[in-house]
This record gives structure tokens, C-alpha cells and sequence, in this order.
């Protein structure tokens, strides 16, 4: 009698260790991931257009922050208000021809009443030439066939966009004066950041993030973009709660607010946790995750742009709390200090290691990326290695981002990953108990 219990205790403490909560594999996830994710995509996506600031929106909000909780991660729902602008008139006079822009490049919070200046013509027939043009402080006019940040890249002052048909009758003003009469106002938004923590009381220890945003583009129901990256998050925080006695730091679950208006509650996070993110080791974003081409993942651009104090932004305060683009899609703004901190990149060489070898234990297919643009570039400009993960394919920002375009092995691959690199940079920094599972 005695042997057979402490055969069957031995048994059971064995099962014990090797599984914490069950029978738990930390290697891979567990069968039925994909398809829970995909159902937190048909909630979101059900919800509608979640733009930031509206009722949907709080709506996501209620219905992530419900689920955090529903897993027992310690939980923290940080509200915030945000300044937008509304664009109600702009039209342009250029040598006695009136215009109405399609679309405003400039800086809405200041005096933006009355502009006026030298145009400076940008061919968007030749957008090759753009490199070889001194575009700085111009004023410049073209057509939507230029990209934006390439010409905030040459730090553009104000950049206006016209019709095809407009620019070809205006193409011989080069260099003619013109005036720009803006009507508008300024409104307060509000949106949240939603937080949630395994192991709070460990994060003196260090930390690392997993983010993604939940808030969608204005005309779009954000079925890809990002209900997809929500998905993965919540069940990751799932998965890695069942085994959180075995990891010795905090995991920090964060879906993000007001993304698609400038990534603005990662500027709030960043800007509001300066202290808690001295410790953070690391951050995976994930961001339209759900298409059916190649994966891309920020892997390239080492180490630039980065805060000389970790966790301090570099973005001002007149920049943190404001939109850079109008809830209507009219204007974005134009600033001369808002590019350089954006395009941080911080994949130091430690990090890149482990982001390669997860790929390679995975066996997946890359497009090794830089400067991919998305929340992660807020916290790399602050000081935290940081990278993101996404899947080519889908139609973002239109309406066409619908549930029916979703490819959900697509999602479990993006999840994969993301799990692999969380898991290989706990060993790296020994938080984690290796065990033979």
C-alpha cells in the first residue's frame, strides 16, 4: 500500500512539473489556438468600424478588456483623451486658378488659418527624381502617386495633394505664389489602452511586451487590420498564463488605442510609463496578420534613432497627445521633428539572433523588413528592442478588409512565431524553467 502511493505521488508530482496547468506543451501551441483566435476576429469584426473615438470603438474595448480578465491576467483599462481636427474647408489659389486639394500635409494645431508661399512641383510622373530634389521646408504639390512619408523623409514642409486633371493644369507654376485658405476645429476624442499582466508582482525582474491595436481604419471594418492581431494576443495571453509559475518576470498583454490616427496610445503608454519600461528586455508587435501572402517581419536597421535614456520618448509634448491624421482622412500632419523618432528602428544584435532563430526553428519564409511604421517604432525610439510581425496579402483600409479574406493558418504561423521569439528571449535572459515538454 505504501509503494503503491508513493509510486502514484511520484506520478503525480511528476505530472505536476512537467505540466503546471495541465497538460501544456510550451513548445507549440495547443490544437484549438486557431480557431479561438479567429473567433475573438469574428467578435471585433462584428462590432463594425471601430474607428478611435467612437462607440464601437469603447465597444472593443469592453470586449477585450472582458476577455483579459476572463484569462486572470491582472488588469489595468488606462482611459486617455486625445485632440483631433477637423478639416471643414481648404481650397488653394495659385496664379488666379482655384483649387481644391484631395488631400492636406501641414501642421493643424498651429496658426494654419491663412498659408502661403512658393509651390514647389513635384512630377509624379517621375517619382524616381524625388531623391535628387532639395524638398526641404518646400511647399510641395503633386498627386497621390507619391508616397507621403518618402516626401516627409526629404522633410517637406507643407504637402499638398491635387487631382491628376488639377496637377496638369498647374504643372507650368513652378515656383508661383499661392494661398491657402483652411477652416476647421479642434475636438477632444477619447480612447484606452488596454493592459494586461501575467506575473505583476515579478516585474521588478524586467518584462516584455506583446502589443497590438484594436481600433480600425475610418472606412474599413478591420477584419486583417487589426482584429487579426487582437486575436492572436488574446489566446497568446491564454497560453502563456497556463504556464506562467515557470516564468520568473512580467508578460504585458497591450492592445493599443488610436493607432490608425499616428499610433497614438503607444505615444501615451510610452510617454506615461517611462519607469516601468527601464526594465522591459523586448517587444512583438502584431499587426495584419490574417492575409495570404508573404510574411514580413522587422528584422533589419539595427540600432538607430534610439532614446540615450531607456523607456524616455523622444516625442514631444505637443506631438503625444494629438492625431496625426483627421478622422475623415483629409489631412495628415506635417512636422519637422515627427518622422525621425518614428523611424527608429532598435533590433540590437542579441535580438536579431533570437528573431533568427526562431524563424529558422519554425522553418517559415520571411521578408526580412525595417522601419515597418507601426506601434513597435514608438517603443524602439524609446530604448526597447522591438520588432513586428505581419502578413501580406489583404486589402487594409478599404472596406474590402472583411472577415471572408482572413487566412487563418496565416494567423497561426504569425502566432507561432511570436510565441517562438517570446520563448527564446525568456531563455536568453534565464526567466524561464526549461523543462523536458
Amino acid at each position: 500500500m505504501n509503494i503503491r502511493l508513493t509510486f502514484f505521488t511520484a506520478v503525480l508530482l511528476l505530472s505536476i512539473n512537467c505540466y503546471p496547468s495541465g497538460d501544456y506543451n510550451i513548445n507549440s501551441l495547443p490544437d484549438n489556438f486557431e480557431e479561438k483566435a479567429f473567433e475573438h476576429v469574428e467578435q471585433l469584426y462584428n462590432i463594425g468600424i471601430r474607428q478611435a473615438g467612437s462607440p464601437n470603438d469603447r465597444r472593443a474595448v469592453d470586449y477585450i478588456s472582458n476577455r483579459f480578465r476572463r484569462i486572470g491576467l491582472y488588469l489595468d483599462i488606462e482611459n486617455f483623451e486625445f485632440e483631433s481636427y477637423i478639416l471643414d474647408e481648404c481650397n488653394i489659389s495659385i496664379n488666379a486658378l482655384e483649387i481644391k486639394p484631395v488631400h492636406i500635409g501641414f501642421n493643424p494645431y498651429g496658426s494654419a488659418e491663412n498659408l502661403t508661399g512658393k509651390a514647389f512641383l513635384v512630377d509624379p510622373a517621375k517619382p524616381e527624381n524625388i531623391s535628387a530634389l532639395d524638398l526641404e521646408n518646400k511647399n510641395i504639390f503633386t498627386t497621390k502617386r507619391i508616397d507621403y512619408f518618402r516626401l516627409l523623409r526629404e522633410k517637406a514642409g507643407m504637402i499638398v495633394y491635387v487631382s491628376e486633371k488639377d496637377f496638369g493644369n498647374i504643372s507650368h507654376l513652378h515656383g508661383a505664389e499661392f494661398s491657402c485658405k483652411i477652416g476647421g476645429k479642434s475636438e477632444r476624442l477619447n480612447s484606452a489602452n488596454i493592459v494586461g499582466i501575467i506575473n505583476p508582482e515579478l516585474q521588478k525582474n524586467g518584462s516584455l511586451i506583446i502589443c497590438a491595436h484594436f481600433d480600425s481604419y475610418r472606412n474599413s471594418p478591420g477584419a486583417d487590420d487589426n482584429a487579426t492581431g487582437i486575436g492572436v494576443l488574446i489566446e497568446l495571453a491564454d497560453f502563456f498564463f497556463k504556464v506562467k509559475n515557470r516564468i520568473s518576470c512580467s508578460l504585458t498583454f497591450l492592445a493599443l488605442g488610436a493607432e490608425e490616427l499616428g499610433v497614438i496610445g503607444s505615444r501615451i503608454y510610452v510617454r506615461e510609463h517611462e519607469e516601468d519600461l527601464k526594465g522591459c528586455v523586448s517587444l512583438v508587435n502584431l499587426d495584419r496578420i490574417g492575409g495570404s501572402d508573404s510574411m514580413i517581419l522587422e528584422v533589419e536597421g539595427g540600432v538607430n534613432n534610439v532614446s540615450d535614456i531607456k523607456g524616455k520618448s523622444q516625442i514631444s509634448d505637443d506631438l503625444s497627445y494629438r492625431a496625426w491624421e483627421g478622422l475623415s482622412g483629409k489631412w495628415r500632419i506635417a512636422h519637422s521633428r515627427l518622422l525621425e523618432p518614428f523611424m527608429a528602428s532598435n533590433i540590437p544584435e542579441w535580438y536579431k539572433t533570437i528573431i533568427e532563430k526562431s524563424i529558422s526553428k519554425l522553418d517559415l519564409e520571411i521578408v526580412r523588413a525595417q522601419n515597418l511604421g507601426a506601434d513597435h517604432s514608438v517603443f524602439a525610439q524609446a530604448g526597447i528592442a522591438s520588432t513586428s510581425i505581419g502578413v501580406m496579402g489583404n486589402e487594409i483600409h478599404t472596406p474590402n478588409d472583411v472577415i471572408e479574406n482572413v487566412n487563418k493558418k496565416s494567423m497561426l504561423k504569425s502566432a507561432e512565431l511570436c510565441r517562438e521569439i517570446i520563448l527564446n528571449t525568456l531563455i536568453h535572459y534565464k526567466f524561464i524553467e526549461i523543462r523536458n515538454n
